[in-house]
């Protein structure tokens, strides 16, 4: 599967899980697939709670197969609180 088609595939996952909370998903870095180290993606939202962690948990092994890392998570909401 190419990179783009993971990624949006890892998007519309993340869609149906965060709904309007998701923010943002995209990928940082490359990956070397003659090595086949995974994708490394970043995913941006708005609110995350312990039950979306293990919602994302129960298909990471999609992800996976598709050649992505497992999403490094950014929760916004909370970003915010600190920095006020």
């Amino acid at each position: 599967m190419a990179d783009s088609d993971a990624l949006a595939a890892l998007t519309r996952d993340l869609g149906e899980l965060f709904g309007a909370r998701l923010r943002g998903c995209v990928s940082h870095g490359t990956r070397d697939r003659a090595e086949k180290t995974p994708l490394p993606t970043l995913v941006l939202v708005d609110r995350l709670t312990v039950d979306d962690l293990r919602k994302c948990a129960e298909r990471a092994h999609t992800w996976h197969k598709a050649g992505l890392a497992t999403p490094l998570f950014m929760n916004i909401t909370r970003m915010q609180e600190i920095e006020a």
